[in-house]
């Protein structure tokens, strides 16, 4: 053993030690061949044959072994030779690892990468299927246009050899160049060998394909099968078969030695998923080329295992509960389904798209078996096969209920070792859950601003959920749409794209916001059949399982939560309660967030209006003050009509210092609800010109000529003075902004309102500052430029909807601003056979 120690890298000890180590070093698909070369040997058979086995780094390396008997002292000795196989000059490293089998009608060789590309490609692809090795490098089998079913078939092997790290084997037929370069049929045998790198990862998977003829695997290798099978109505009996049966069976021997081999192995101390993967080795393919393992849990049944995993994840065929399963735990009767391909597949289908991925994947017989135990019936196991040319049979049910009873002790103990498992993974993944939402809440009691809130949410919604990718939304100002605050895991395109999405698309943030409840989507197929639109603009994200929270505050939505993942899941209730608790400690936040950006604006916007205010009062209050002083050191010296000027100048100065202390303390009244109005009888248009008449004083100084007209005399019931008031703000902006142009103003009446327009031809206002103007404090010009404590529009607007009324504004920049008023008809005085 030295020589084959050193080879491998383990130290000598270890083979003499551990009777079986040898056993341990071979991949999974060798040690059955190895021990049944062993079993001949004994019987006087000498054997040679070529094996994988691993290296102390898990780096495999390719061995032959040759085998004989020797006897000594009545005792049968196997002497062992192993010399180990060096690359050659392939057309690829390690292409000569692999040994053409007799009997073959050619060969290729292959290697994949992680991302199942084909990396390599021996010369004798073209030979053999008239395609040039050029055309397979860097592509998949899917760019390839292999058939979709050889494809799974190809995939589900490569996959469980990269992620088992162990050979396997695969069958199945394809066309190949015969004689004269025609296509005909043939069986290719695949034997799948990882290749690992210096850490002991897999790195590629090295595929050697051999061509056989049609004829040479025509028949599956013979199941033991015995008894009659109890067939449900309408599907043909085993006699009536027109499929080709199985040419023979197992001999007596060789069924005795199966089922010793599985007692020997299911009564060993196995952990649940080496349980699983031994009945996968023992079964198939004897069984099926399909089957698996479904146990009761709690008040249902339960898919524990798939043999081999499912080629669609959680949406391939094989991976539902079938309805005969429910009936076989029922009735505690195995059941066999075969005959007519057709009539088994509408037995065991749950619905219609269920008979077309059943039938899509070649399912021709169904068999399943209950698994009791002390008593009990723990679940069943079942098989199935897709292969027309080896059918199911009485025998094979048979054996099935063997391997059923072997099975049930391992089976139950597992069960409860995998409960057990199961609340001590929820206990972990609850604490780990709350620490998240911890962690979370002290990330948000930290965070001030929306895009930090939504950063923090959304990197523990990744981490705790496993989600690819997550947004933060929320609902705009006019409440017609979602504006993106955050995004994680989405490219730019995509965040610029909905960056706003309106509330009429039809999408899962869309129906959160509007409905007012989560939106669970968990697969494509869903997202596919809900939301149509939004799959037909951004197909390349709809793969997978999508999440949509509402984010509440004090009843009303503010915004949502979208989170997507990269494959189709089911959400269990404790990762949806968890999303909710998340989305709420995001919905507070978001709150604070604006609570605290609306108190900093407020806190700017008073240090504004002080600085303002300040300085709107200082101006006519120096101006009163230096014409006192002129008037107390001059006296009565000047003339009359000196002095009149003077005393002119200071009731004007006087009357804006009142104006803006009204205005201040209407402001008071305003947002305290305090302002209470006196309507009283009087006619509209003679109130106007009065109004009018006495602004003159102050329109004549800036040089606005006024221009009134009306449709006629118009009496009724509105406040004379908040009346005024807005008339006053309307002409004062005019003759401020307009100076030395025309005012036009202009009364006249609609069946619905009163209306007032006041016209004037100074700056214009741009049309973004329509809305901000009627804000508290706002302004489209700078002060600096033009006076005022910007409250004058605010009051207008306000006291116009304490009246029934509103104020509209059609402006262009440049081109002067018409403001117009609106008043309600029933401020009209009513007709005296209306007050009757």
């Amino acid at each position: 053993m030295k020589g084959h120690a050193e080879a491998l890298g383990f130290p000598l000890a270890r083979w003499w030690d551990d009777s079986h180590f040898l056993w341990e070093t071979l991949f999974a698909q060798d040690q059955e061949r190895f021990l049944a070369s062993c079993q001949a040997a004994t019987r006087g058979h000498p054997s040679v044959g070529r094996y994988l086995v691993r290296g102390a780094r898990a780096a495999p390396r390719l061995f032959q072994l040759s085998l004989d008997a020797v006897r000594k002292r009545g005792t049968v000795w196997l002497l062992g030779q192993m010399v180990g196989i060096t690359q050659g000059d392939g057309a690829a490293p390690g292409f000569s690892l692999a040994p053409e089998e007799p009997g073959a009608l050619g060969r290729l060789i292959t290697r994949l990468d992680p991302q199942l590309r084909h990396s390599d490609m021996s010369p004798s692809c073209e030979q053999l299927l008239g395609i040039p090795p050029a055309v397979f490098l860097g592509k998949t089998n899917e760019e390839l246009g292999m058939p979709p079913q050889l494809v799974r078939l190809w995939n589900e092997g490569f996959r469980r050899a990269f992620r088992r790290g162990e050979q396997q084997e695969l069958e199945f037929r394809f066309l190949i160049m015969g004689e004269g370069r025609e296509p005909q049929p043939a069986r290719m045998h695949s034997r799948l060998i990882p290749e690992f790198d210096q850490e002991g990862q897999v790195r590629s998977v090295l595929a050697v394909v051999h061509a056989f003829s049609a004829a040479r695997f025509g028949r599956r290798a013979s199941r033991v099968t015995r008894g009659k099978p109890a067939s449900p109505q309408g599907l043909e009996p085993l006699s009536s078969r027109t499929r080709t049966p199985r040419a023979h069976t197992l001999t007596a021997e060789e069924r005795l030695a199966w089922v010793t081999r599985v007692g020997q192995t299911l009564a060993k101390g196995l952990d649940t998923r080496e349980l699983f993967r031994r009945i996968e080795q023992l079964a198939l393919p004897w069984l099926g080329d399909r089957g698996g393992v479904a146990l009761l849990q709690g008040q249902g049944l339960e898919r524990m295992a798939l043999f081999p995993d499912s080629p669609g994840g959680e949406q391939g065929p094989w991976a539902r509960l079938f309805p005969i399963l429910t009936r076989a735990l029922h009735t505690g009767r195995a059941q066999l389904l075969s005959g007519s391909p057709e009539l088994v597949l509408q037995a065991v289908s749950l619905d219609e798209e269920h008979l077309g991925q059943l039938r899509g994947a070649g399912l021709t017989d169904f068999l399943v078996v209950p698994l009791r135990w002390d008593g009990d019936v723990l679940g069943c196991l079942w098989f199935a096969s897709t292969d027309p040319t080896g059918p199911l049979g009485a025998e094979d049910l048979a054996l099935a209920e063997v391997l059923a009873v072997l099975a049930s002790p391992a089976l139950d103990a597992a069960r409860l070792h995998w409960i057990e498992r199961e609340i001590r993974q929820r206990e972990g993944v609850l604490e780990h859950r709350t620490e998240a939402l911890h962690r979370v809440a002290v990330s948000l009691g930290m965070a001030l601003l929306p895009a930090q809130i939504a950063d923090a949410v959304m990197n523990e919604v990744k981490d705790t959920l496993f989600a690819r990718a997550a947004a933060v939304y929320r609902v705009d100002a006019s409440g017609t749409a979602a504006e993106l605050l955050h995004a994680s895991g989405y490219d730019s395109q995509v965040r610029r794209r909905y960056a706003r999405i309106p509330l009429t698309m039809n999408a899962p943030i869309t129906c959160a916001l509007k409905q007012q409840t989560a939106i669970w989507v968990e697969s494509g197929r869903v997202m596919r059949e809900r939301y149509p639109e939004l799959v037909s603009r951004v197909p390349e994200i709809i793969d997978g399982a999508w999440m949509a929270l509402p984010l509440w505050v004090e009843g009303r939505v503010i915004g949502g939560l979208v989170l997507s993942f990269g494959t189709a899941r089911t959400f269990s209730p404790e990762e949806r309660a968890f999303a909710l608790a998340l989305a709420q400690l995001c919905a507070q936040a978001l709150e604070r967030a604006r609570l605290y950006q609306e108190a900093q604006e407020a806190i700017a916007l008073r240090d504004q209006f002080v600085l303002v205010a300040g300085h709107e009062l200082k101006t006519p209050l120096t101006a009163l003050l230096l014409s006192l002083a002129n008037l107390q050191r001059r006296g009565l010296e000047e003339p009359p009509e000196a002095l009149r000027r003077r005393i002119a100048q200071c009731q004007s100065q006087a009357n804006q210092l009142k104006r803006l202390m009204n205005e201040l303390l209407d402001v008071r009244r305003l947002t305290r609800d305090m302002l209470r109005l006196n309507k009283e009888e009087f006619e509209l248009t003679a109130f106007v010109e009065d109004a009018v008449q006495r602004m003159m004083p102050e329109l004549e100084r800036a040089g606005c000529a006024v221009s009134l007209t009306w449709d006629g005399p118009l009496v009724g019931w509105w406040d004379r003075l908040r009346l005024e008031q807005v008339l006053t703000n309307l002409l004062t902006n005019a003759s401020k902004y307009g100076p030395g142009q025309p005012i036009q103003i202009a009364i006249f009446s609609t069946p619905e309102h009163v209306m007032i327009r006041v016209r004037d031809h100074g700056i214009g206002i741009a049309p973004e500052d329509h809305e901000r103007i009627f804000e508290r404090f706002a302004r489209a010009v700078s002060e600096k430029n033009y006076g005022g404590l910007g409250l004058g529009l605010w009051i207008t607007r306000e006291l116009l909807g304490l009246m029934g009324g509103r104020i509209e504004v059609r402006s262009e920049p440049s081109e002067g601003a018409t403001f117009t008023v609106y008043l309600p008809r029933s401020g009209l005085k009513p007709s005296r056979e209306a007050r009757r």
